[in-house]
């Protein structure tokens, strides 16, 4: 499983994802992280990845011509195997088990992190992105979403835990919650 997160800053994906169960994941080769720097994207000098909408309305989003080259970029590296898209937004679907269940499958995610008051739409439409939530309320960015999908699925990947059992008969998994 590989995983590409797409952030203003990355550096929280990378010490995040360095710990625990999840970085022994990665130091055993079961799953990669590449935690990528959106503004590495920016074709001014000032590094600039924000505007105002272009319909109208208060705060600043995320550019189309910035954010759709960083997530192709993730694509591009991967020789075109599929992958599964995913903007982090209060708006989306809520992450839960059995989402974090369904995406133990694929072996490419993508995460664009959010940030602002959210993104051009276009780059949604372009990618055809998955928007999901941590719940019914704002944060100040992405990135914990991105960490909690990170690490929900990590966990449901065979040879992860010490016992592939444990992710298997859980509280979630068997109803009791």
């Amino acid at each position: 499983m590989h995983f590409d997160v797409v952030s203003c800053f990355p550096e929280m994906i990378r010490h995040y994802t360095s710990l625990g169960i999840v970085g022994r994941a990665a130091e055993k080769g079961i799953i990669t992280i590449s935690a990528r720097d959106l503004r590495d994207h920016a074709p001014d000098r000032y590094r600039h990845v924000d505007d105002t909408p272009y319909g109208g309305g208060p705060g600043m989003v995320l550019r189309s011509d910035v954010a759709i080259p960083a997530v192709q970029e993730c694509l591009d590296g991967r020789a075109g195997k599929p992958a599964r898209l995913i903007y982090t937004s209060p708006a989306g679907r809520r992450l839960d088990q059995e989402y974090a269940e369904d995406l133990s499958f694929e072996d490419h995610v993508v995460i664009l992190c959010g940030r602002y008051e959210g993104v051009d739409q276009r780059i949604i439409e372009h990618f055809g992105m998955e928007e999901v939530s941590l719940g019914d309320f704002v944060l100040t960015g992405g990135e914990l979403c991105a960490m909690c999908i990170i690490d929900a699925v990590t966990r449901l990947i065979p040879e992860v835990l010490g016992d592939d059992e444990s992710s298997e008969e859980e509280s979630f998994t068997s109803g009791l919650l």
